[in-house]
């Protein structure tokens, strides 16, 4: 939904809220696409949504909203800057497994003179002065994040393809407060089968096992635990989807359920990472995923 303030012809600024992220310190400035990655002090901010500015001061403030400001021009304009914020955030998730959702959930900005133009996401301004804080942000965080973004904008195509739609809503949808770990957990795991089962008819819980661990392997830390986890995951996904007492199975674990949650959507991330990577080049999408899957068994 779009709203317009006001209108003048001047020099533009956009602001990009990213939900639920924070800086370690609020006074860093960090660059990033010849914008600034910043808080907002409320004095900047009340402009920008003067009705919806008008006694939230405190919670403004105590939120301490991060935004992508930069200058707007002829080639980065509005809808520019939300894409590349867009592309920043899975890069972020796919290099942290931050519960965090995009940005378009959220509220982003134009200032052109005395106009506002806003892009306002489901969240409203809720993410502005209420949101979470899911992900710490330095200037390394996002260094290592920025690595990635040039092989997220080389695989649009991928990414559009049915398996991934499906992963990029899963990370996004499972990053609101209403969601329970255990469902974060069947819906990381349904996703990931989304990915890597395919035509697969019998055999399904060793076929997800094995392919999961071939496809990341190469970034586990402890690969000696690796099969175990990953027939937990698939264990827990099972008994919840079927009514079983999950909580018995989790109890045979020394995690909790959260921390469940934490690793499934880990996994789910750098399968995508991995897969993306594995398929950069491909421009025949479908007949690259099942040379994938054969590969991985």
């Amino acid at each position: 939904m779009f709203e317009a303030g006001k209108d003048s012809l001047a020099h533009s600024q956009i602001y990009v809220h990213l939900p639920y992220i924070r800086l370690t310190d609020p006074t860093l400035e960090i660059e990033y696409e010849s914008g600034l990655l910043r808080s907002l002090d409320y004095a900047e901010w009340k402009p920008l949504d003067q009705e919806a500015a008008h006694s939230v001061r405190f919670a403004f403030e105590r939120a301490s909203p991060v935004f992508f400001v930069r200058e707007a021009s002829p080639s980065h304009d509005h809808e520019t800057a939300r894409r590349e914020m867009h592309n920043l955030y899975l890069a972020l998730v796919f290099s942290t497994g931050a519960h965090i959702p995009e940005p378009g959930k959220s509220i982003s900005y134009m200032k052109t003179g005395r106009s506002i133009f806003r892009h306002v996401g489901i969240f409203d301004r809720t993410a502005v002065l209420h949101g979470p804080t899911r992900l710490l942000i330095d200037a390394a965080t996002i260094e290592h994040a920025t690595t990635l973004v040039p092989l997220i904008r080389e695989c649009s195509l991928l990414l559009e393809a049915p398996e991934f739609r499906q992963i990029l809503r899963t990370l996004t949808s499972t990053a609101t407060d209403d969601f329970h770990a255990i469902d974060g957990i069947v819906s990381c795991v349904i996703a990931l089968e989304g990915l890597l089962l395919k035509n697969v008819l019998s055999g399904i819980t060793a076929r997800f096992i094995k392919r999961t661990c071939n496809l990341i392997m190469g970034s586990e830390k402890d690969p000696a635990n690796l099969q175990i986890s990953i027939k937990t995951l698939y264990s827990l996904r099972s008994d919840a989807l079927h009514g079983r007492d999950w909580k018995q199975s989790l109890s045979q674990t020394s995690k909790t359920d959260a921390q469940w949650f934490d690793y499934a959507t880990q996994v789910l991330c750098r399968a995508a990472l991995a897969t993306l990577t594995s398929l950069k080049n491909r421009k025949d999408v479908g007949v690259a995923l099942d040379e994938l899957r054969i590969i991985l068994d």
